[in-house]
């Protein structure tokens, strides 16, 4: 990390508030990469009189020796072609208090760094965390959702 760059600790309990993973305690403890089950996020809205549907495809990767974590989001969009674009979130096992240690932009929200990753070094076959049929966390995902969740 820079040593000009800001940073915080945060809990595991706020990661998973901001990013909606009700599951990220299970996911830390599992340690194993997985296709986070975001279908209770999924669904239908509307804009303009138009409606889109929202899928997001998010992976779960462990650092070694459990050091931390990474949230890879993939963009529904090909930049170009033959290329996956990916928001990469850094989250490093905090030494000294309970946590994760993040990066923080100039605007105090935690470091997304933008990358792009050849469509086939993709890892699609990853397991899906929690698996599906978890009662009140798989609902429809063709649902209609009164707000649009990329907008947050």
């Amino acid at each position: 990390m820079e040593r000009d760059q800001d940073w915080d600790i945060v809990s595991v309990e706020d990661i998973a508030d901001e990013f909606k993973m009700p599951f990220l305690a299970d996911m830390i403890a599992y340690n194993k990469p997985v296709s986070v089950n975001m279908n209770h996020i999924s669904g239908w809205f509307g804009s303009e009189g138009e409606r889109f549907h929202f899928s997001p495809t998010v992976e779960f990767h462990p650092m070694e020796a459990k050091a931390g974590f990474r949230f890879l989001i993939f963009d529904v969009d090909l930049v170009e072609e033959g290329m996956e674009s990916v928001s990469v979130f850094t989250f490093q096992k905090a030494r000294t208090e309970p946590g994760y240690k993040v990066n923080l932009d100039d605007e105090g929200c935690i470091l997304e760094e933008r990358v792009m990753i050849p469509s086939d070094e993709c890892d699609y076959d990853l397991e899906s965390y929690p698996a599906g049929g978890i009662a009140g966390y798989n609902n429809n995902p063709w649902k209609t959702l009164d707000f649009d969740p990329t907008a947050e």
